[in-house]
């Protein structure tokens, strides 16, 4: 099967947005580790109490599951969006071939 050069494109471009997407959630997941270490440690030493320590691990959780759905939503509907713009895109080139045919006729 031939692949455009357009649609070439746009795969390396899916690719690249694919990369840097799983980088952020990479991030959120190393950001969340270290949010929890972080409220362990002030838990151990003594600045934190249990209920205190709880609230802010339930808000941590949160904030990590509230971004990584966020995140994965805005991956599910950007995919469609663009494979239904291929789409339109392959139906309106059909359309203007079979309008050129037909203006060829005419002539």
């Amino acid at each position: 099967m031939f692949i455009s050069s357009k649609e070439r494109a746009k795969s390396d471009l899916n690719n690249i947005e694919l990369y840097y997407k799983s980088k952020f959630v990479s991030s959120n997941t190393k950001a969340f580790k270290a949010m929890v270490a972080y409220i362990s440690k002030l838990r151990e030493n003594g600045v934190l109490s249990d209920k205190e320590y709880q609230i802010l691990l339930n808000h941590a959780c949160t904030l990590f599951i509230e971004k990584e759905v966020k995140t994965r939503v805005e991956d599910v509907l950007e995919q469609k969006i663009t494979k239904n713009i291929s789409k339109i895109d392959r139906s309106l080139s059909r359309v203007e071939d079979s309008s050129r045919l037909f203006m060829m006729d005419l002539r």
